[in-house]
This record gives C-alpha cells, structure tokens and sequence, in this order.
C-alpha cells in the first residue's frame, strides 16, 4: 500500500483540489484507489455543471476517468474507491483535472505510485554432463504478495539427439509453495537466450527461488539444479 497525494491548481479561474488516499495492489494485474478529492470551483460559469475528474491508470494503459459534480462554491469532499487495471509490472499513474460545462478543461500534473519493490539481480546456472541450462535477469516485489521475475533463459547439448526433442525448463515459486514454470525446446544443439516474464504468489513477506533443469535423453525427463534464494524483496524501490 502506498500513500499518495495529488494536486491541482488553475490559478485563472483560482481552482484548486486535492486527493489524499492510498494506491494498493488489488490482485492480478488490479490496484484499488481509496481515498477523497477536496475540491474549490469557480463561482462563475453558473449555468455549467462543475467536475472534478480523478484520471488514473497502469503505466502502459490510456487513463481512465471518475468524475464527480460539484455542486457547490464552498469546498467540496468527495469520497473516492475505485478498481483498476495494470499490467503486471506497471506502476500507476494518477492525476487530477477540471471540466466546466464542456468549454473549459484543464489538466493537472502526473503523479505516479510504484506498487513494485527494487528490481534485484538473479541467475542461476545447471551443469550437467552433456547439457547446461541458465537463467539470467531480476526479481522484484509486486506488493506484499506477489512477486514479478524478468529474464532470459538458455541451454546448450554438447551433441544433437536425433528424433527426441530436448528442453530447458525455467522454474520460480516461494520458499513456502510449489514450484511453476515454463519450457522451451532446443533447435540443434542450441537454445538461444528465450524471455521469460512471470508473476507468482508468495505469502506475506517470503522470498522467491528459482532452478533450471533440462532434458536427460531417452525418457525425455527432467534433472534440474539447486535452487536460487533471494530471501528478501524490498517493497519499496
């Protein structure tokens, strides 16, 4: 959860508001907004109807708009909760604006919530007699419950194996669950660097592992390495 202060001010019509809440993560590629805009309108423009417009949305997305009335020249106190969508990475953009009546809007500055923690480095490296496997790239926290890892995974066969099909596997999962993961065929005797980008749960303040494993010949099974820790993820960045 995150604290968050948005300001707008239109010095030519001596407009002015504010909304004080929190950012939090709200579930796969969701955050909740809670919070209330205090807002001071015009006196003129009588006849227009007055908004005030929170506008918020994940780094990648357009913003989307909760606009409220206002229907009175004296502050104004608007309770706000609202969902949103993000991508699984984005931190969250929110800024404040003003319409009045449709003929005069004005927009205020970006303000923006990282909802993820520190990136971290992180790799790992399996070895075995006649293949390898290796992971490369970074961790980090996506709220209190969640973790992202982005990175590039590769392999190498000391020799082709004919009619079998042999695989990498890119593995992640938190100290306390089960692991989750992906794989990725070798062409001849190569796997080049293939992006993996993956969101997991974890509980409360747990660490992530990672482990890569390849393909043992015959029987198409899997053997994979020791598992890489990183204990803590930071949640601020």
């Amino acid at each position: 959860m995150r604290q968050v202060k948005v300001e707008f001010e239109d010095s030519k019509t001596e407009s002015r508001a504010v909304f004080e809440g929190t950012v939090e993560e709200g579930g796969p590629g969701k955050y909740v907004i809670k919070g209330k805009t205090t807002a001071t309108l015009p006196t003129d423009f009588p006849h227009n109807r007055k908004m005030i417009i929170l506008e918020h949305g994940g780094t990648s997305s357009p913003f989307r708009d909760v606009a409220r009335e206002v229907t009175s020249t004296d502050e104004q106190t608007i309770e706000l909760n609202i969902d949103g969508e993000r991508g699984d990475y984005d931190s969250v953009d929110l800024r404040l604006s003003m319409n009045l009546g449709g003929k005069y809007h004005v927009t205020g500055e970006k303000t923006t919530v990282h909802l993820s923690g520190r990136p971290q480095d992180i790799e790992t490296r399996y070895t075995p007699e006649h293949h390898s496997a290796a992971f490369k790239g970074q961790v980090w926290a996506d709220g209190p419950e969640h973790y992202v890892i982005k990175g590039m995974a590769s392999g190498q066969l000391s020799h082709e194996s004919g009619v079998i099909t042999e695989y990498v596997a890119f593995e992640h999962g938190s100290a306390s669950g089960s692991w989750h993961g992906q794989t990725f065929a070798f062409d001849g005797t190569r796997l080049g660097a293939r992006e993996v980008l993956v969101r997991g749960e974890r509980k409360k303040g747990e660490g992530v592992m990672i482990r890569v494993g390849v393909t043992n010949g015959s029987f198409n099974t899997f053997t994979y390495g020791e598992a890489t820790t990183i204990d803590t993820l930071p949640l601020t960045s």
